[in-house]
């Protein structure tokens, strides 16, 4: 028969004997940029992502930074977003994009043997992007019925606010979308962000993979030539101004769900302490196997 926790009691706590954190090889290109590398895999596959300081919270607009991230990859100057598509996809790769308060990030997911072919396609995604009006017009429309049908998911609700409540409207962190906000953007907004923060902004690059032996030398060729920008030390943003009221209900008429989220003003990823108490976080709730999930699965 098998055993059934007791999680009213802790595990006990015990010291990490070792800990062997693969360290990344470090490379510059001639134009400043600095290149991580992980060669981790016996696979002939290799990610590349570009990490640009162009998150949500650099932008003066709600939607421009994801807007602008996201259609890198729906035309260039040179190309369409179907024959881009059709491009990469016959050398069975893909791209992958993301974007957080901080990071937009644009990765290439590839075989090695056809690096010289797909880098080309990465950079010119990067570097050469349209911004076309139609291909604006189609997202904005799909991010406006996406927004319109989260109004009525409480844990968007809660998700959408909880920031402003936490760092205070008037922060950059604390921004809340608004109906109004997709009336107010249009393609220029888009391309004066993309040349200021990714054609010339602060960037590095990540590798993950098998490196062939030629990858830094076309990352040279194909990025070492863009304009770089030393990173910020630490960007300055307005002062925190968390809600003095500690406890917010916000009424959904007919709502079937509650959402509720629950946090506080801590440290910033320049603290010491912060990967410590990250990881901390995740073993308490932060991920579908932690104390927090299991105990509320079982219970």
């Amino acid at each position: 028969m098998q055993e059934i926790l007791d999680r009213h009691i802790a595990p006990e706590i015990k010291d990490i004997e070792s800990l062997n954190i693969r360290q990344p090889q470090k490379y510059i290109l001639s134009n400043g940029v600095p290149v991580f590398s992980f060669d981790v895999s016996e696979q002939d596959l290799i990610k590349i992502e570009l990490n640009f300081d162009a998150g949500s919270a650099v932008a003066d607009k709600v939607l421009i930074a994801g807007i602008c991230n996201k259609l890198l990859t729906e035309g260039t100057q040179k190309h369409t977003a179907a024959q881009i598509a059709n491009q990469i996809d016959s050398y069975g790769g893909f791209f992958e994009t993301s974007i957080t308060n901080d990071i937009a990030s644009v990765a290439l997911y590839t075989l090695n043997k056809h690096l010289d072919k797909t880098l080309p396609i990465l950079a010119e995604i990067i570097q050469e992007p349209k911004f076309a009006q139609n291909e604006f017009d189609l997202y904005l429309a799909q991010k406006y019925n996406e927004f319109l049908v989260n109004q009525q998911r409480v844990a968007y609700i809660a998700r959408a606010h909880f920031p402003a409540l936490l760092f205070g409207e008037s922060h950059p962190y604390g921004k809340i979308l608004k109906e109004e906000d997709f009336k107010n953007i249009e393609p220029k907004d888009i391309v004066d962000f993309h040349s200021k923060n990714y054609l010339n902004g602060s960037y590095r690059i990540f590798l993950s993979g098998k490196l062939a032996a030629n990858t830094i030398e076309l990352l040279e060729e194909y990025f070492g030539q863009m304009k770089y920008s030393e990173p910020e030390r630490q960007r300055i943003y307005p002062n925190i101004k968390s809600a003095a009221q500690k406890e917010h209900f916000i009424i959904k008429e007919a709502a079937v769900q509650n959402a509720i989220r629950i946090g506080k003003e801590v440290i910033n990823r320049n603290h010491q302490d912060y990967n410590g108490l990250r990881i901390l976080n995740t073993i308490l709730g932060g991920y579908f196997g932690s104390r927090l999930m299991s105990n509320i699965r079982e219970d």
